[in-house]
């Protein structure tokens, strides 16, 4: 009976100890969240301090807790006793309809991910852009696409010239529990055309969304441009993000003898364009079978903060002229004057395709012979003219390059 009382006690001052000397007491944290002060806007859009004190707010967390939402009718911030780990907040605001019931219209929004440690006392601040919400492809091609663009000056109101946040959801009636929501988990948006980027454009949603090609359409889902030297960037995703963004290239049903030939990669950027990439984000399923790159094809800037490039190609059998073509840059081609920063994410199972293939395209059914390609996963026309004579648009950080055929990545001089 001693042996266990001396047991227990032992037990007892152990853990007491443990307890004095632990850097953090307590099984949660606290997290404050700001997004502004009176006399400082941290808006990244057009809106300033006396619109913000004006809107009402809704926070929401997404964690290991799961999912915390509360409203607030000021710029005061909002405090959480939150489980430890890593925390995803969405802070949007806006105006009421006619009835405070009804939900807040959305006109400015930050997204941030966050770390919470035991015990600790957290305080964040998250910048607010100016926002707009979709809930369809036609809503999506307003807000983005060029008929929404006007190089004169005088539109600079209209064409919102900071950057800002367009956020993806479902349409209230599709909530869960409905039938909508039964037969499609995934959200999927069908493009009908390519939508061109002339300004800076953050796009997130609050679930996953699905990209695919309408019947017929064969083109590259976004064209990140410069118009006149101004530059344009396209951000997909945010840390924190609720939701996934999924641009898939296979066919859609109907549009499979379409996209059985098609000519171009998921997303282009060009010259003093910009395109951003982070977790959450995924582009697939893109057989580019008459152009160079498979997902994504660079003459500007890509900066790759996270995501998957996967299982795209480049190369194959041109149907039109009958005759092969080779593929260079499977997962990612960058031009002479473009530069790819990679800094996290992964591109895997992304491949050229060279040899002889049984192409489904080719009319006679015989087998085609494709000249090798390079650069399964990607492919880097050099730079030479960079100082020092080393390639200066490759730049890479971070992130896994592997499982592409038949290479990782080749980084070669311009043809002559």
């Amino acid at each position: 009976m001693k042996k266990i009382f001396y047991c227990f006690c032992f037990c007892l001052i152990a853990f007491l100890a443990s307890s004095c000397f632990s850097p953090w007491r307590g099984d949660s944290g606290n997290l404050t969240i700001v997004w502004g002060n009176p006399g400082h806007s941290r808006a990244g859009g057009s809106y300033h301090e006396e619109d913000l004190v004006e809107f009402s707010y809704k926070v929401t967390l997404n964690g290991p807790g799961g999912k915390i939402e509360q409203e607030f009718s000021s710029m005061e911030g909002a405090s959480f006793s939150v489980i430890p780990g890593t925390w995803g907040v969405t802070v949007i605001g806006g105006i009421y309809g006619e009835s405070i019931f009804e939900p807040i219209q959305l006109l400015v929004m930050g997204i941030k991910e966050i770390e919470v440690k035991a015990g600790e006392k957290k305080i964040e601040s998250i910048t607010l852009y100016n926002a707009g919400e979709v809930f369809s492809w036609g809503d999506l091609e307003y807000w983005l696409n060029d008929s929404y663009y006007c190089p004169d000056p005088t539109c600079a109101k209209f064409n919102y010239p900071h950057e800002q946040i367009i956020l993806i959801k479902r349409e209230l009636e599709a909530i869960e529990g409905s039938e909508d929501f039964k037969k499609s988990k995934n959200l999927e948006m069908l493009f009908e055309n390519p939508l061109r980027i002339y300004r800076s454009i953050i796009l997130v949603s609050e679930e996953p969304v699905i990209f695919k090609r309408d019947e017929g359409f064969t083109e590259e889902f976004f064209i990140v441009h410069s118009e006149g030297g101004s530059p344009s960037r396209l951000t997909l995703g945010m840390p924190g993000m609720s939701g996934t963004i999924t641009i898939d290239g296979s066919d859609s049903g109907n549009n499979a003898e379409f996209v059985s030939n098609l000519s171009c990669q998921a997303i282009s950027v060009g010259n003093n364009g910009e395109l951003v990439m982070n977790r959450g984000v995924t582009i697939q399923n893109n057989n580019n079978q008459l152009s160079n790159g498979g997902a994504v094809f660079v003459s500007g800037t890509f900066t790759m903060n996270g995501g998957t490039i996967r299982n795209n190609s480049a190369g194959g059998f041109d149907v039109d002229d009958n005759s092969p073509r080779a593929g260079y840059g499977g997962g990612v081609y960058v031009d002479y004057d473009g530069k790819f920063i990679m800094n996290g994410g992964s591109i895997t199972g992304n491949s050229v395709i060279g040899g002889a293939i049984d192409s489904p395209s080719n009319p006679s059914g015989d087998l085609v012979d494709i000249p090798s390609g390079k650069g399964g996963g990607v492919y880097v026309v050099e730079n030479v003219l960079s100082v020092g004579g080393s390639t200066k648009n490759f730049i890479r950080n971070g992130g896994t390059i592997s499982g592409n055929k038949p290479d990782q990545y080749v980084i070669e001089p311009p043809l002559d």
